[in-house]
C-alpha cells in the first residue's frame, strides 16, 4: 500500500503546480528535439595558409585560403571571415611559426577589435619558434 501512495504523490504535485504529467512529457520532448536540432547545426572549421608567408607586412591580414573542414559553412574563404550565425560560445585556436631571427605576431580580430594575440619573439635566436593561443568568445 505504501508503494501505491508514492506513485500517486507525483501526480498530485504536478496537478498542484498546474502541470499534468502529459504536459511535462510534451515539454521535455520539445526541449529534446530543439537540443537535437542544435547539435546537427554545429559549427566548426579548419583552414590553413595556402602559401608560405615568410615576408608579410605589418597589418596585412593572413589569408587562410585552404579550407580543410567547414561544418556549418560559417567560414568564408573568399573574404577570410568566420560569421557567428547564432548566439553562443565560440572557441578559436591557432599556432604561429616564425623564421629564424624574425618576430611574428598574429591576432584574433572580432568586428575590427583586436581580441588576443600570439607573439613569437624570435629576433635573437637562429631557430624557428612557434607560438599558439586559444580563445573562447561569446556572441550574443
Amino acid at each position: 500500500m505504501a508503494e501505491r501512495r508514492l506513485r500517486r504523490q507525483p501526480d498530485k504535485q504536478c496537478r498542484s503546480s498546474n502541470f499534468t504529467l502529459g504536459e511535462e512529457i510534451s515539454q521535455l520532448k520539445k526541449e529534446l528535439l530543439e537540443t537535437q536540432r542544435r547539435m546537427k547545426e554545429s559549427v566548426h572549421f579548419f583552414a590553413s595558409l595556402s602559401a608560405d608567408k615568410a615576408s608579410v607586412a605589418t597589418g596585412t591580414p593572413l589569408v587562410f585560403g585552404t579550407v580543410n573542414l567547414n561544418v556549418g559553412g560559417a567560414y568564408n574563404a573568399a573574404n577570410w571571415k568566420f560569421t557567428c550565425k547564432e548566439d553562443g560560445v565560440y572557441f578559436f585556436s591557432w599556432s604561429s611559426l616564425s623564421s629564424p631571427n624574425k618576430d611574428f605576431t598574429s591576432k584574433l580580430v572580432v568586428n575590427g577589435h583586436d581580441i588576443v594575440a600570439v607573439v613569437v619573439d624570435n629576433d635573437l635566436t637562429k631557430d624557428a619558434l612557434a607560438g599558439s593561443n586559444s580563445r573562447e568568445n561569446r556572441h550574443g
